[in-house]
């Protein structure tokens, strides 16, 4: 059944972990995964899998303060928000922290008055904006 996982590895295989191991190391790293990007060449099979090991968040803080963040958002008292609107807040405030929407954006939205789907499009939510008004603009 697993006779796919005895085939014998090629020298290159082996090698490839071997001159790693047999390499000095390189003190001055700042970046682990920018540095197993710029190694590929050198090592294709454990740079693939370096990647995929180091690119697991360490922690799932991230992940608990959203759903802190929700909870905040959606209280006890705030139950009946849609999916929808839920997400845009979500998405619309990180956005905000992050310096990606403009207040004058959000001032259009807000002064836009009540968003209401029409009858049977309960799902669609279209709103007449500017054009451009989603615009994302980095700045660096």
């Amino acid at each position: 059944m697993f006779s796919f996982t005895q085939r014998k590895r090629t020298p290159a295989e082996v090698d490839e972990l071997v001159r790693y191991l047999s390499t000095a190391a390189e003190p001055d790293i700042d970046d682990i995964v920018d540095w197993w990007i710029s190694q590929r060449k050198t090592y294709p099979r454990l740079s693939r899998m370096a990647l995929d090991y180091h690119s697991i968040p360490a922690t799932s803080t991230a992940v608990e303060r959203v759903f802190s963040r929700a909870r905040r958002l959606i209280s006890w008292e705030r139950n009946r928000l849609s999916p929808q609107s839920t997400r845009a807040t979500m998405c619309t405030g990180y956005w905000s922290l992050m310096g990606l929407v403009h207040d004058e954006d959000l001032e259009v939205v807000a002064k836009s008055g009540r968003v209401r789907p029409q009858k049977g499009e309960e799902e669609l939510l279209d709103v007449d904006l500017p054009v451009g008004f989603d615009r994302i603009v980095v700045d660096k």
